[in-house]
């Protein structure tokens, strides 16, 4: 378990990062994407500004689309989906889940 120190006197209280593997049968897959978790303390002012939520990278040249992002807020044991571009305030004991698009790939196989 990481402590990191962010702007603004923010503390998490664990950081961890989890890497998602897809496989694609092109020429060059896409890049994964990786989740991260970010359990508050206190409350906080958040603002998420991310993207690809909907549709994930496209491939080019026969190569399949990486997989969408998503943003998730477990608040009381009830998990919330979180828009791509929102701001909220988090409650002490919230977990945000942010999971990253994979990458889109390149070429046939």
């Amino acid at each position: 378990m990481e402590r990191v120190q962010l702007p603004g006197e923010v503390q998490p209280k664990a950081s961890r990062a989890e890497i998602e593997v897809t496989t694609w049968v092109t020429k060059h897959a896409g890049g994964d994407g990786i989740v991260r978790e970010i359990e508050f303390l206190t409350a906080a002012d958040v603002t998420i500004l991310s993207d690809r939520r909907a549709r994930g990278p496209y491939g080019l040249n026969g190569g399949k689309a990486g997989k969408p992002g998503r943003n998730s807020l477990l608040r009381r044991k009830k998990n919330l989906i979180v828009p791509a571009k929102t701001n909220f305030m988090s409650q002490p004991g919230d977990v945000l889940r942010i999971e990253t698009p994979g990458g889109g790939g390149w070429g046939r196989k």
